[in-house]
Protein backbone atom coordinates (compact mmCIF):
# COMPACT_ATOMS: atom_id res chain seq x y z
CA UNK A 1 0.00 0.00 0.00
CA UNK A 2 1.22 3.51 -0.73
CA UNK A 3 2.70 5.41 2.20
CA UNK A 4 0.10 8.06 1.50
CA UNK A 5 -3.27 6.47 0.65
CA UNK A 6 -4.68 9.89 -0.19
CA UNK A 7 -2.47 9.98 -3.31
CA UNK A 8 -3.74 6.73 -4.85
CA UNK A 9 -7.08 7.90 -6.25
CA UNK A 10 -5.52 9.61 -9.28
CA UNK A 11 -4.55 6.23 -10.79
CA UNK A 12 -6.79 3.76 -12.56
CA UNK A 13 -6.32 0.30 -11.07
CA UNK A 14 -7.04 -3.23 -12.25
CA UNK A 15 -6.97 -6.68 -10.68
CA UNK A 16 -8.52 -10.12 -10.79
CA UNK A 17 -11.36 -10.02 -8.25
CA UNK A 18 -12.01 -13.78 -8.07
CA UNK A 19 -9.70 -16.53 -6.74
CA UNK A 20 -7.17 -17.85 -9.23
CA UNK A 21 -7.73 -21.39 -10.45
CA UNK A 22 -9.86 -22.95 -13.16
CA UNK A 23 -13.60 -22.36 -12.85
CA UNK A 24 -16.72 -21.17 -14.59
CA UNK A 25 -15.76 -17.49 -14.75
CA UNK A 26 -13.18 -15.02 -13.53
CA UNK A 27 -13.96 -11.37 -12.84
CA UNK A 28 -11.43 -8.64 -13.64
CA UNK A 29 -12.15 -5.28 -12.05
CA UNK A 30 -11.08 -1.90 -13.47
CA UNK A 31 -11.65 1.32 -11.49
CA UNK A 32 -10.51 4.91 -11.66
CA UNK A 33 -10.72 8.14 -13.64
CA UNK A 34 -9.54 6.55 -16.92
CA UNK A 35 -11.62 3.35 -16.64
CA UNK A 36 -13.89 4.27 -19.57
CA UNK A 37 -11.04 5.10 -21.92
CA UNK A 38 -9.01 2.01 -21.02
CA UNK A 39 -12.04 -0.29 -21.28
CA UNK A 40 -12.75 1.02 -24.80
CA UNK A 41 -9.20 0.14 -25.87
CA UNK A 42 -9.62 -3.58 -25.16
CA UNK A 43 -13.38 -4.19 -25.57
CA UNK A 44 -14.98 -4.79 -28.99
CA UNK A 45 -18.77 -4.98 -28.80
CA UNK A 46 -21.97 -3.58 -30.21
CA UNK A 47 -21.47 -0.42 -28.14
CA UNK A 48 -18.51 1.53 -26.84
CA UNK A 49 -18.46 0.96 -23.10
CA UNK A 50 -17.69 4.62 -22.42
CA UNK A 51 -21.08 5.56 -23.88
CA UNK A 52 -23.07 2.80 -22.14
CA UNK A 53 -25.46 3.55 -19.30
CA UNK A 54 -24.40 2.77 -15.78
CA UNK A 55 -25.22 -0.67 -14.38
CA UNK A 56 -25.66 -2.33 -17.75
CA UNK A 57 -24.08 -5.54 -19.07
CA UNK A 58 -22.60 -5.91 -22.57
CA UNK A 59 -21.34 -8.89 -24.56
CA UNK A 60 -18.17 -8.44 -26.59
CA UNK A 61 -14.63 -9.58 -27.31
CA UNK A 62 -11.36 -8.67 -25.63
CA UNK A 63 -8.91 -7.69 -28.36
CA UNK A 64 -5.20 -7.01 -27.86
CA UNK A 65 -4.97 -3.46 -29.26
CA UNK A 66 -1.35 -4.00 -30.26
CA UNK A 67 -1.56 -7.34 -32.07
CA UNK A 68 -5.28 -7.44 -32.85
CA UNK A 69 -5.50 -10.95 -31.36
CA UNK A 70 -8.78 -12.13 -29.88
CA UNK A 71 -8.25 -13.09 -26.19
CA UNK A 72 -11.76 -14.03 -25.02
CA UNK A 73 -15.49 -13.40 -25.23
CA UNK A 74 -16.66 -11.56 -22.12
CA UNK A 75 -19.54 -9.82 -20.39
CA UNK A 76 -18.61 -6.26 -19.37
CA UNK A 77 -20.63 -4.56 -16.63
CA UNK A 78 -20.42 -0.76 -16.39
CA UNK A 79 -20.82 1.10 -13.08
CA UNK A 80 -20.22 4.83 -13.35
CA UNK A 81 -19.36 7.10 -10.45
CA UNK A 82 -20.73 7.69 -7.91
CA UNK A 83 -22.90 4.55 -8.13
CA UNK A 84 -20.10 1.99 -7.85
CA UNK A 85 -18.29 0.23 -5.01
CA UNK A 86 -15.38 2.66 -5.20
CA UNK A 87 -17.56 5.65 -6.19
CA UNK A 88 -15.35 5.85 -9.31
CA UNK A 89 -15.98 4.79 -12.89
CA UNK A 90 -15.75 0.99 -12.79
CA UNK A 91 -15.93 -1.81 -15.34
CA UNK A 92 -16.00 -5.49 -14.42
CA UNK A 93 -15.18 -8.07 -17.09
CA UNK A 94 -16.46 -11.62 -16.64
CA UNK A 95 -14.12 -13.90 -18.58
CA UNK A 96 -14.02 -17.66 -18.98
CA UNK A 97 -12.45 -19.16 -15.88
CA UNK A 98 -8.91 -19.64 -17.15
CA UNK A 99 -6.09 -18.10 -15.09
CA UNK A 100 -4.24 -17.41 -18.35
CA UNK A 101 -7.13 -15.37 -19.77
CA UNK A 102 -7.77 -13.26 -16.64
CA UNK A 103 -4.06 -12.64 -16.07
CA UNK A 104 -3.57 -11.67 -19.71
CA UNK A 105 -6.53 -9.28 -19.52
CA UNK A 106 -4.98 -7.51 -16.52
CA UNK A 107 -1.73 -7.22 -18.50
CA UNK A 108 -3.63 -5.62 -21.40
CA UNK A 109 -5.36 -3.15 -19.06
CA UNK A 110 -2.01 -2.19 -17.51
CA UNK A 111 -0.48 -1.72 -20.96
CA UNK A 112 -3.41 0.56 -21.84
CA UNK A 113 -2.88 2.86 -18.85
CA UNK A 114 -3.96 1.13 -15.64
CA UNK A 115 -1.77 -0.23 -12.89
CA UNK A 116 -2.19 -3.39 -10.83
CA UNK A 117 -4.18 -2.74 -7.66
CA UNK A 118 -2.55 -3.32 -4.31
CA UNK A 119 -4.20 -5.49 -1.64
CA UNK A 120 -7.45 -3.92 -0.47
CA UNK A 121 -7.09 -0.89 -2.72
CA UNK A 122 -10.62 -1.04 -4.15
CA UNK A 123 -12.04 -1.05 -0.62
CA UNK A 124 -9.58 1.66 0.42
CA UNK A 125 -11.00 3.84 -2.34
CA UNK A 126 -14.51 3.04 -1.16
CA UNK A 127 -13.46 4.39 2.23
CA UNK A 128 -11.55 7.41 0.90
CA UNK A 129 -14.53 8.36 -1.30
CA UNK A 130 -17.06 8.07 1.51
CA UNK A 131 -18.72 4.86 0.35
CA UNK A 132 -17.84 3.09 3.62
CA UNK A 133 -16.47 4.25 6.93
CA UNK A 134 -13.35 2.56 8.30
CA UNK A 135 -15.22 0.09 10.51
CA UNK A 136 -17.38 -1.01 7.58
CA UNK A 137 -14.32 -1.33 5.34
CA UNK A 138 -12.69 -3.66 7.88
CA UNK A 139 -15.87 -5.74 7.91
CA UNK A 140 -15.44 -6.47 4.18
CA UNK A 141 -12.32 -8.53 4.91
CA UNK A 142 -14.10 -10.28 7.80
CA UNK A 143 -17.06 -11.08 5.54
CA UNK A 144 -14.78 -12.64 2.92
CA UNK A 145 -13.07 -14.84 5.54
CA UNK A 146 -16.28 -15.82 7.40
CA UNK A 147 -16.50 -19.62 7.56
CA UNK A 148 -19.62 -20.09 9.67
CA UNK A 149 -23.05 -18.53 10.11
CA UNK A 150 -21.96 -16.87 13.36
CA UNK A 151 -18.77 -15.30 11.94
CA UNK A 152 -20.83 -14.14 8.94
CA UNK A 153 -23.39 -12.64 11.34
CA UNK A 154 -20.71 -10.57 13.11
CA UNK A 155 -19.24 -9.30 9.82
CA UNK A 156 -22.63 -8.41 8.32
CA UNK A 157 -23.63 -6.48 11.45
CA UNK A 158 -20.45 -4.41 11.21
CA UNK A 159 -20.75 -3.94 7.44
CA UNK A 160 -24.32 -2.69 7.86
CA UNK A 161 -22.91 0.05 10.09
CA UNK A 162 -24.43 -1.02 13.41
CA UNK A 163 -21.15 -0.58 15.30
CA UNK A 164 -20.45 2.65 13.42
CA UNK A 165 -23.87 3.96 14.42
CA UNK A 166 -23.18 3.37 18.12
CA UNK A 167 -19.64 4.79 17.96
CA UNK A 168 -20.73 7.87 15.99
CA UNK A 169 -23.58 8.50 18.45
CA UNK A 170 -21.18 8.30 21.41
CA UNK A 171 -18.69 10.54 19.65
CA UNK A 172 -21.35 13.16 18.84
CA UNK A 173 -22.45 13.28 22.48
CA UNK A 174 -18.87 13.68 23.68
CA UNK A 175 -18.29 16.44 21.12
CA UNK A 176 -21.33 18.26 22.52
CA UNK A 177 -19.85 18.02 26.01
CA UNK A 178 -16.47 19.12 24.71
CA UNK A 179 -17.97 22.18 23.03
CA UNK A 180 -19.58 23.22 26.33
CA UNK A 181 -16.35 22.72 28.26
CA UNK A 182 -14.32 24.65 25.70
CA UNK A 183 -16.89 27.47 25.70
CA UNK A 184 -16.26 27.94 29.43
CA UNK A 185 -12.48 27.73 29.01
CA UNK A 186 -12.73 30.65 26.56
CA UNK A 187 -14.33 32.71 29.36
CA UNK A 188 -12.45 31.62 32.50
CA UNK A 189 -14.04 34.31 34.69
CA UNK A 190 -17.54 33.04 34.06
CA UNK A 191 -18.77 30.50 36.58
CA UNK A 192 -20.04 27.26 35.04
CA UNK A 193 -23.82 26.90 35.08
CA UNK A 194 -24.90 24.06 37.38
CA UNK A 195 -27.27 22.64 34.76
CA UNK A 196 -24.41 22.58 32.24
CA UNK A 197 -22.14 20.93 34.81
CA UNK A 198 -24.72 18.18 35.41
CA UNK A 199 -25.33 17.79 31.67
CA UNK A 200 -21.63 17.35 30.93
CA UNK A 201 -21.12 14.93 33.81
CA UNK A 202 -24.20 12.82 32.98
CA UNK A 203 -23.33 12.66 29.30
CA UNK A 204 -19.77 11.52 30.00
CA UNK A 205 -20.90 8.96 32.61
CA UNK A 206 -23.47 7.41 30.27
CA UNK A 207 -20.93 7.26 27.44
CA UNK A 208 -18.39 5.71 29.80
CA UNK A 209 -20.80 2.92 30.72
CA UNK A 210 -21.71 2.20 27.09
CA UNK A 211 -18.06 2.10 26.03
CA UNK A 212 -17.27 -0.28 28.89
CA UNK A 213 -20.03 -2.64 27.71
CA UNK A 214 -18.60 -2.59 24.18
CA UNK A 215 -15.13 -3.43 25.52
CA UNK A 216 -16.58 -6.29 27.55
CA UNK A 217 -18.27 -7.68 24.42
CA UNK A 218 -14.93 -8.15 22.64
CA UNK A 219 -14.02 -11.59 23.95
CA UNK A 220 -17.27 -13.20 22.82
CA UNK A 221 -17.18 -11.16 19.58
CA UNK A 222 -13.65 -12.39 18.88
CA UNK A 223 -14.75 -15.99 19.41
CA UNK A 224 -17.73 -15.51 17.09
CA UNK A 225 -15.46 -14.10 14.37
CA UNK A 226 -12.27 -16.12 14.76
CA UNK A 227 -13.61 -19.23 16.45
CA UNK A 228 -12.96 -20.99 19.74
CA UNK A 229 -9.57 -22.59 20.35
CA UNK A 230 -9.97 -25.89 22.20
CA UNK A 231 -7.31 -28.37 23.29
CA UNK A 232 -8.14 -31.95 24.32
CA UNK A 233 -5.74 -32.88 27.13
CA UNK A 234 -5.16 -35.75 29.49
CA UNK A 235 -2.97 -38.77 30.21
CA UNK A 236 -1.94 -41.25 27.49
CA UNK A 237 -4.69 -43.67 26.40
CA UNK A 238 -7.50 -41.60 27.96
CA UNK A 239 -9.27 -41.40 24.59
CA UNK A 240 -8.21 -37.96 23.39
CA UNK A 241 -7.76 -39.02 19.76
CA UNK A 242 -11.04 -40.98 19.78
CA UNK A 243 -12.92 -37.90 20.98
CA UNK A 244 -11.03 -35.72 18.49
CA UNK A 245 -12.04 -38.01 15.61
CA UNK A 246 -15.66 -38.25 16.79
CA UNK A 247 -16.05 -34.46 16.97
CA UNK A 248 -14.54 -34.11 13.48
CA UNK A 249 -16.72 -36.95 12.19
CA UNK A 250 -13.78 -38.60 10.45
CA UNK A 251 -10.59 -40.52 11.32
CA UNK A 252 -7.99 -37.74 11.51
CA UNK A 253 -5.60 -39.30 14.03
CA UNK A 254 -4.50 -42.87 14.66
CA UNK A 255 -6.31 -44.64 17.49
CA UNK A 256 -4.87 -47.79 19.10
CA UNK A 257 -4.99 -49.42 22.51
CA UNK A 258 -1.29 -48.68 22.97
CA UNK A 259 -0.64 -45.56 25.09
CA UNK A 260 1.26 -42.64 23.56
CA UNK A 261 0.17 -43.05 19.94
CA UNK A 262 -0.16 -39.27 19.51
CA UNK A 263 3.37 -37.80 19.59
CA UNK A 264 2.53 -34.29 18.37
CA UNK A 265 -0.35 -31.83 18.55
CA UNK A 266 -2.78 -32.23 15.63
CA UNK A 267 -5.29 -29.43 14.89
CA UNK A 268 -8.38 -29.21 12.68
CA UNK A 269 -11.32 -26.82 12.42
CA UNK A 270 -14.91 -27.96 12.88
CA UNK A 271 -18.26 -26.19 13.20
CA UNK A 272 -20.13 -26.99 16.41
CA UNK A 273 -23.65 -25.55 16.53
CA UNK A 274 -22.55 -22.88 14.03
CA UNK A 275 -19.47 -21.88 16.04
CA UNK A 276 -16.08 -22.40 14.41
CA UNK A 277 -13.86 -24.44 16.73
CA UNK A 278 -10.15 -25.05 16.25
CA UNK A 279 -9.77 -28.44 17.90
CA UNK A 280 -6.36 -29.82 18.93
CA UNK A 281 -5.52 -33.40 19.88
CA UNK A 282 -2.50 -33.18 22.17
CA UNK A 283 0.07 -35.76 23.22
CA UNK A 284 -0.59 -37.39 26.57
CA UNK A 285 0.63 -35.44 29.60
CA UNK A 286 2.93 -37.63 31.70
CA UNK A 287 6.37 -37.79 33.30
CA UNK A 288 8.93 -39.25 30.91
CA UNK A 289 12.67 -39.44 30.34
CA UNK A 290 12.32 -40.12 26.62
CA UNK A 291 13.45 -36.94 24.75
CA UNK A 292 10.80 -37.33 22.01
CA UNK A 293 8.01 -37.85 24.53
CA UNK A 294 9.29 -34.91 26.56
CA UNK A 295 9.19 -32.66 23.49
CA UNK A 296 5.65 -33.87 22.75
CA UNK A 297 4.54 -33.01 26.30
CA UNK A 298 6.13 -29.55 26.04
CA UNK A 299 4.25 -28.90 22.79
CA UNK A 300 1.04 -30.01 24.45
CA UNK A 301 1.62 -27.54 27.30
CA UNK A 302 2.20 -24.79 24.73
CA UNK A 303 -1.14 -25.63 23.07
CA UNK A 304 -2.81 -25.50 26.47
CA UNK A 305 -1.46 -21.99 27.01
CA UNK A 306 -2.82 -20.81 23.64
CA UNK A 307 -6.32 -22.29 24.07
CA UNK A 308 -9.55 -20.62 25.14
CA UNK A 309 -11.05 -23.78 26.64
CA UNK A 310 -9.64 -27.19 27.57
CA UNK A 311 -11.39 -30.52 27.42
CA UNK A 312 -9.68 -32.59 30.11
CA UNK A 313 -10.33 -36.27 29.54
CA UNK A 314 -9.84 -39.17 31.97
CA UNK A 315 -9.91 -42.91 31.37
CA UNK A 316 -12.96 -44.21 33.22
CA UNK A 317 -11.35 -47.68 33.40
CA UNK A 318 -8.38 -46.38 35.41
CA UNK A 319 -7.90 -47.35 39.05
CA UNK A 320 -8.49 -43.85 40.44
CA UNK A 321 -10.53 -41.74 38.01
CA UNK A 322 -11.50 -39.35 40.82
CA UNK A 323 -7.81 -38.60 41.48
CA UNK A 324 -7.16 -38.04 37.75
CA UNK A 325 -10.17 -35.72 37.47
CA UNK A 326 -8.83 -33.56 40.31
CA UNK A 327 -5.37 -33.46 38.73
CA UNK A 328 -6.83 -31.95 35.52
CA UNK A 329 -7.15 -28.63 37.33
CA UNK A 330 -3.35 -28.51 37.59
CA UNK A 331 -3.10 -28.50 33.76
CA UNK A 332 -5.55 -25.66 33.33
CA UNK A 333 -3.09 -22.72 33.58
CA UNK A 334 -6.04 -20.46 34.55
CA UNK A 335 -8.01 -21.71 31.53
CA UNK A 336 -11.58 -22.95 31.57
CA UNK A 337 -11.44 -26.75 31.74
CA UNK A 338 -14.34 -29.09 30.98
CA UNK A 339 -13.68 -32.32 32.86
CA UNK A 340 -14.71 -35.50 31.04
CA UNK A 341 -14.83 -39.15 32.08
CA UNK A 342 -14.49 -41.37 29.01
CA UNK A 343 -15.22 -45.04 28.16
CA UNK A 344 -18.56 -45.26 29.97
CA UNK A 345 -19.63 -47.82 27.35
CA UNK A 346 -17.13 -50.25 28.90
CA UNK A 347 -17.98 -49.60 32.55
CA UNK A 348 -20.61 -51.51 34.51
CA UNK A 349 -23.67 -49.51 35.63
CA UNK A 350 -22.91 -49.98 39.35
CA UNK A 351 -19.30 -48.90 38.81
CA UNK A 352 -20.40 -45.69 37.06
CA UNK A 353 -22.73 -44.82 39.93
CA UNK A 354 -19.91 -45.40 42.40
CA UNK A 355 -17.61 -43.11 40.38
CA UNK A 356 -20.31 -40.41 40.14
CA UNK A 357 -20.57 -40.29 43.92
CA UNK A 358 -16.87 -39.37 44.11
CA UNK A 359 -16.79 -36.72 41.37
CA UNK A 360 -18.03 -33.10 41.07
CA UNK A 361 -21.42 -32.56 39.45
CA UNK A 362 -19.99 -30.73 36.43
CA UNK A 363 -18.06 -33.77 35.15
CA UNK A 364 -19.27 -34.98 31.73
CA UNK A 365 -19.64 -38.71 31.11
CA UNK A 366 -19.02 -39.84 27.54
CA UNK A 367 -18.08 -42.64 25.23
CA UNK A 368 -15.82 -41.42 22.45
CA UNK A 369 -16.55 -44.71 20.65
CA UNK A 370 -20.37 -44.78 20.70
CA UNK A 371 -20.91 -41.01 21.00
CA UNK A 372 -22.93 -41.30 24.22
CA UNK A 373 -22.83 -38.02 26.16
CA UNK A 374 -21.02 -36.06 23.42
CA UNK A 375 -24.15 -34.06 22.55
CA UNK A 376 -24.24 -32.82 26.14
CA UNK A 377 -20.48 -32.13 26.01
CA UNK A 378 -20.97 -29.90 22.94
CA UNK A 379 -23.62 -27.86 24.75
CA UNK A 380 -21.31 -27.40 27.74
CA UNK A 381 -18.51 -26.33 25.38
CA UNK A 382 -20.71 -23.61 23.85
CA UNK A 383 -21.80 -22.41 27.29
CA UNK A 384 -18.20 -22.17 28.44
CA UNK A 385 -17.26 -20.12 25.37
CA UNK A 386 -19.52 -17.21 26.31
CA UNK A 387 -19.80 -15.38 29.64
CA UNK A 388 -23.59 -15.72 29.82
CA UNK A 389 -23.51 -19.35 28.69
CA UNK A 390 -25.38 -18.96 25.40
CA UNK A 391 -24.85 -18.11 21.76
CA UNK A 392 -25.55 -14.41 21.13
CA UNK A 393 -28.76 -13.40 19.37
CA UNK A 394 -28.50 -12.00 15.84
CA UNK A 395 -29.38 -8.46 16.91
CA UNK A 396 -26.79 -8.27 19.69
CA UNK A 397 -23.88 -5.90 19.06
CA UNK A 398 -20.45 -7.27 19.86
CA UNK A 399 -17.12 -5.87 18.74
CA UNK A 400 -14.72 -8.38 17.22
CA UNK A 401 -11.75 -6.23 16.22
CA UNK A 402 -8.74 -5.90 18.53
CA UNK A 403 -8.17 -2.44 17.03
CA UNK A 404 -11.66 -1.38 18.05
CA UNK A 405 -11.22 -2.82 21.54
CA UNK A 406 -7.93 -0.99 22.04
CA UNK A 407 -9.39 2.32 20.85
CA UNK A 408 -12.48 1.89 23.04
CA UNK A 409 -10.34 0.99 26.06
CA UNK A 410 -8.21 4.11 25.59
CA UNK A 411 -11.35 6.22 25.11
CA UNK A 412 -12.82 4.77 28.31
CA UNK A 413 -9.63 5.53 30.23
CA UNK A 414 -9.51 9.14 29.01
CA UNK A 415 -13.22 9.60 29.65
CA UNK A 416 -12.85 8.25 33.18
CA UNK A 417 -10.02 10.74 33.74
CA UNK A 418 -12.18 13.59 32.40
CA UNK A 419 -15.03 12.67 34.76
CA UNK A 420 -12.70 12.53 37.77
CA UNK A 421 -11.08 15.83 36.81
CA UNK A 422 -14.48 17.52 36.51
CA UNK A 423 -15.70 16.16 39.85
CA UNK A 424 -12.53 17.21 41.63
CA UNK A 425 -12.65 20.68 40.04
CA UNK A 426 -9.06 20.46 38.79
CA UNK A 427 -9.63 22.79 35.83
CA UNK A 428 -11.75 22.75 32.72
CA UNK A 429 -8.64 22.84 30.52
CA UNK A 430 -7.68 19.40 31.83
CA UNK A 431 -11.25 18.15 31.35
CA UNK A 432 -11.17 19.36 27.74
CA UNK A 433 -7.77 17.73 27.18
CA UNK A 434 -8.94 14.28 28.38
CA UNK A 435 -12.30 14.59 26.64
CA UNK A 436 -10.69 15.51 23.34
CA UNK A 437 -8.46 12.43 23.48
CA UNK A 438 -11.44 10.22 24.36
CA UNK A 439 -13.30 11.58 21.34
CA UNK A 440 -10.29 11.11 19.06
CA UNK A 441 -10.07 7.42 19.97
CA UNK A 442 -13.68 6.92 18.89
CA UNK A 443 -12.88 8.77 15.67
CA UNK A 444 -10.12 6.25 14.94
CA UNK A 445 -12.66 3.42 14.85
CA UNK A 446 -14.85 4.88 12.11
CA UNK A 447 -12.10 6.75 10.29
CA UNK A 448 -12.92 10.32 11.32
CA UNK A 449 -9.24 10.30 12.21
CA UNK A 450 -7.30 7.96 9.92
CA UNK A 451 -3.48 8.06 10.10
CA UNK A 452 -1.74 6.51 7.10
CA UNK A 453 -0.08 3.79 9.18
CA UNK A 454 -3.50 2.67 10.47
CA UNK A 455 -4.89 2.52 6.92
CA UNK A 456 -1.86 0.59 5.68
CA UNK A 457 -2.20 -1.91 8.52
CA UNK A 458 -5.91 -2.47 7.88
CA UNK A 459 -5.94 -2.74 4.10
CA UNK A 460 -2.71 -4.73 3.72
CA UNK A 461 -4.54 -7.81 5.05
CA UNK A 462 -7.07 -7.70 2.20
CA UNK A 463 -6.75 -9.86 -0.90
CA UNK A 464 -5.79 -8.22 -4.18
CA UNK A 465 -8.93 -7.39 -6.14
CA UNK A 466 -11.09 -6.36 -3.18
Amino acid sequence: MSNNPNETNSDTIAAIATPLGKGGIHVVRLSGPDARVIADRVFDGAIRLSTAASHTAHYGKIIDPKSGKHLDDVIAVTMWEPRSYTREDTVEFSTHGSPFISTKLVELLVRCGARIAEPGEFTLRAFMNGRLDLSQAEAVADLISADTELSHQVAISQLEGRISEIVNSLRDKLLQSLSLVEAYTDFPDEEIDRSHFDQIQDSMSIACEKIELLVESFESGRILKDGLVVAIVGAPNAGKSSLFNYLLNHERTIVTSRPGTTRDAVSETVSIDGLMVELTDTAGIHDTSDPIDREAVERSMEKIGNSDVLIGIVDGLSDSPDKLIRELSELAQDKTVIRVLNKIDAIAYDRINAIRSLLPEDVQYISAVTGEGIGSLKKVLIRQAFPDGRLPEKDEIRISSARHRDALSKSHSKLRAAIDTLRENRGLELVAFELRHATDQLGLIVGKIAPDDVLNQIFSRFCIGK
